[in-house]
C-alpha cells in the first residue's frame, strides 16, 4: 500500500464504469439505520463477493467497504506489488475496511500495509492472499502512527521471521518448493501474530475455503 499518487499515471475510469475508482455516496450506504436495514446475510454476500472479487489476480486491487453494511465505496486499481491513493482516497479510508490482494502469496501485511492501517486510521484492514483471508482491527490500546518506531518495527519483525523460520526450516535435500513456499509463509504469520501482540492491534486469518462472510 501507499499514499503517493501520481495522477498522469492513474486515469479515472469515466463517471459510471464498473472498474472502479469512482466513489460513491458514503452517507447513503453508512451508519446504524442503513445497516439495520440491511439483512445479515446480504452484508456476508457482499464481503464474499468482495474476497472472490479480489482472488486470482496477477496485480493489487484495493476495495474500501463500509464497516457496518460491507457497501463498496470505491475500487482502486494497482500494480503487481502495491497500490496508489490520491488524498481523498486515504482520507476516506477512516474508521472504515480496505480489502486489498497480495498475488500468487501467503503472506500477511507488509510494513507498509501497516503504515497505511494505522496512519490513515482504519477499522480493519484485510489482506486476500492465494489461500488464507488477512485481517487487523484496531483496538482500544494499540500504538498510534506517531508512537511507533518504525526502524525497530522493521527489525523487530525481521527477527520474528528468521526465529520462526528458524524453528520449522527442514534441511532435507529432497524438501520440494513448495514445502518451502509453506515453511515460509508459516513463519510470516507466526512473526505477524507476535508483531501483533507486541504493538496491540489484533490479528486473525482464515483459510478461503472456510469463509463464510463474517
Amino acid at each position: 500500500m501507499s499514499g503517493n499518487w501520481n495522477e498522469a499515471d492513474h486515469p479515472r475510469e469515466p463517471k459510471g464504469s464498473s472498474k472502479g475508482g469512482q466513489f460513491t455516496d458514503v452517507d447513503t450506504i453508512s451508519g446504524a439505520a442503513a445497516a439495520a436495514a440491511i439483512p445479515d446475510y446480504v452484508t456476508k454476500e457482499l464481503r464474499k463477493e468482495w474476497v472472490r472479487r479480489l482472488s486470482g489476480l496477477d496485480h493489487e486491487v484495493a476495495i474500501l467497504i463500509d464497516p457496518d453494511t460491507a457497501g463498496r465505496i470505491y475500487e482502486q486499481e494497482g500494480q503487481r506489488g502495491r497500490v496508489d491513493f490520491d488524498v481523498k482516497q486515504r482520507r476516506a479510508a477512516n474508521n472504515k475496511v480496505l480489502l486489498h490482494n497480495h498475488p500468487y502469496s501467503n503472506s500477511p501485511f507488509s510494513v507498509e500495509d501497516v503504515k497505511f492501517f494505522l496512519r490513515f486510521n482504519l477499522k480493519e484492514m484485510w489482506v486476500i492472499a492465494s489461500d488464507y483471508i488477512f485481517k487487523m482491527k484496531k483496538m482500544p490500546e494499540m500504538m498510534t502512527y506517531f508512537e511507533m518506531d518504525w526502524n525497530e518495527f522493521v527489525f523487530r519483525k525481521a527477527i520474528l521471521y528468521d526465529d520462526a523460520f528458524s524453528s520449522i526450516f527442514d534441511r532435507r535435500a529432497d524438501s520440494s518448493y513448495y514445502l518451502d513456499q509453506l515453511k515460509k509463509s508459516t513463519a510470516k504469520i507466526r512473526a505477524f501474530k507476535e508483531l501483533s501482540k507486541n504493538y496491540g492491534w489484533d490479528f486473525e486469518w482464515i483459510k478461503k475455503e472456510d469463509y463464510r462472510g463474517e
